[in-house]
């Protein structure tokens, strides 16, 4: 006959503590939305409207968007650099099934953190 050493609930915690630490971590992380920041500009500045608010978010994130479409380079000073970087084209694989794919020419967007930015992140460490 067996022992039973330990509790169902335990050894099951137990496992998921040990197999799970991703998910555990992911739970934990904080993170802050679209809808996060309308209602936090909304909140700091009580005589606009909310939809007001929205619009404003709405064609900052379009304007960013569309000028690093076209290629230009967005500098908020204190908060950091949004430029566009062009990638080469490249051989690369599926990973299913292992078939070459020729990745054409593209861009991507490259971050650098200001120095206001970066001192203030380093702050809470």
């Amino acid at each position: 006959k067996f022992k039973v050493l330990w509790d169902n609930k335990i050894l099951e915690k137990t496992l998921n503590n040990c197999f799970n630490k991703e998910k555990i971590n992911r739970k934990k992380e904080k993170k802050m939305t679209r809808s996060d920041i309308i209602k936090l500009i909304y909140q700091k500045k009580g005589n606009l409207l909310i939809r007001d608010v929205e619009k404003i978010v709405d064609i900052l994130t379009e304007k960013i968007s569309s000028s690093l479409a076209d290629g230009h380079r967005i500098e908020l000073r204190g908060f950091g650099v949004f430029a566009p970087k062009k990638l080469a084209p490249k051989m690369a694989s599926n990973p299913k099934g292992g078939a070459k794919i020729n990745l054409p020419e593209r861009l991507s967007v490259k971050f650098k953190a200001g120095k206001l930015l970066s001192e203030k992140i380093n702050k809470k460490i």
